[in-house]
């Protein structure tokens, strides 16, 4: 039997289904008890929403404040990025991070330009999302890590040293709590051959493009394989950017319940250099039942997450500074 058909089975059993009915029928009947659970959750969870939001800033803007040395103006991140509002431009100076929610229509609004961009919005409207959130990070690039001779080699294969995702914590709006986001992550073959862990698939010169599977042993979200594209433009040899898009290759799952369909998730981040200061963009979509009862708490979660991944880049700059 496969994994898919032992969660089934399991859920069948626990909702007293008949084990006869098709998968699309047993997807039909749990839906309203996965709506009851959200709810139930969300009625704990909220009660700790504003704190949570404001704690999980402060998880997230750490890097960019304690490196500051000479921090970036406003006037400034509004010519590298035009699309921020005056007041975004004065958070983004202030606190080192600004995000924006959207639904319909995919957005990539707060966005620094580069060559890159709008490939990336058409591939992000493939999910069909349902919920997307954009996050736009700015901090200080270390001085000794900026004069490295190998800068831009150094970057890319930083987002491609997949196994230093273990371990990462994010901010948990549910549990009010900071929570180990990877328990394990690794590159691997094919989703067909997820336990077959492959070394970190470093480089010796950045190609224009380059794609890879991943491993993620996910907190709240089980085991998955993500499908890992890269980019790096317009010149791979002379970039200006680097570009890391995640999709889901499997179903995700929340507990026993499927949440998201293959290639109905994607995660892209964008490191952009701009003299001594870091761009980092990220954009979350998602297709997905609103497991967690309220669009507000979608967000927060997955804001957070973004965060982690921004915390995670940042962490591994300082950490290969001479």
């Amino acid at each position: 039997m496969t994994a898919q058909g032992k969660r089934l089975r399991t859920t069948t059993l626990l909702l007293g289904i008949p084990q006869k009915e098709t998968y699309t029928q047993v997807r039909m009947k749990t839906l309203p008890v996965i709506t009851f659970l959200t709810v139930l959750s969300v009625v704990v969870s909220n009660a700790a929403m504003a704190q949570s939001s404001s704690d999980s800033q402060n998880v997230g803007t750490a890097s960019a404040q304690s490196a500051s040395s000479q921090p970036v103006t406003a006037e400034r991140l509004r010519q590298l990025v035009p699309g921020l509002t005056e007041a975004e431009s004065q958070q983004l100076a202030k606190t080192g991070e600004v995000t924006a929610d959207y639904s319909g229509s995919i957005k990539a609004r707060i966005a620094p330009p580069f060559a890159g961009k709008e490939a990336m919005i058409r591939e992000l409207q493939k999910t069909d999302a349902t919920v997307g959130i954009e996050l736009l990070f700015q901090a200080p690039i270390p001085k000794k890590y900026r004069e490295r001779s190998d800068f831009w080699l150094e970057t890319y294969n930083i987002m491609r040293s997949i196994s230093t995702l273990k371990g990462i914590k994010y901010y948990s709006a549910d549990r009010n709590m900071m929570r180990t986001f990877y328990y394990d992550a690794y590159a691997v073959p094919s989703p067909e051959k997820k336990y077959t862990r492959l070394p970190d698939p470093l480089v010796t010169s950045i190609p224009a493009k380059s794609h890879i599977y991943t491993y993620h042993k996910d907190s709240s979200f089980g085991n998955y394989v993500m499908s890992v594209n890269y980019t790096a433009g317009p010149e791979p040899q002379h970039p200006k950017y680097i570009r890391m898009a995640l999709t889901n290759a499997t179903e995700m799952y929340y507990s026993v319940f499927p949440i998201v369909a293959p290639w109905k998730l994607q995660i892209d981040l964008v490191a952009i250099p701009e003299g001594d200061t870091m761009l980092f963009y990220g954009n979350f979509v998602a297709n997905t039942f609103t497991i967690f009862g309220l669009r507000d708490s979608i967000d927060v979660s997955f804001t957070n997450r973004v965060k982690a991944l921004y915390n995670w880049f940042m962490r591994e700059i300082q950490t290969h500074t001479p």
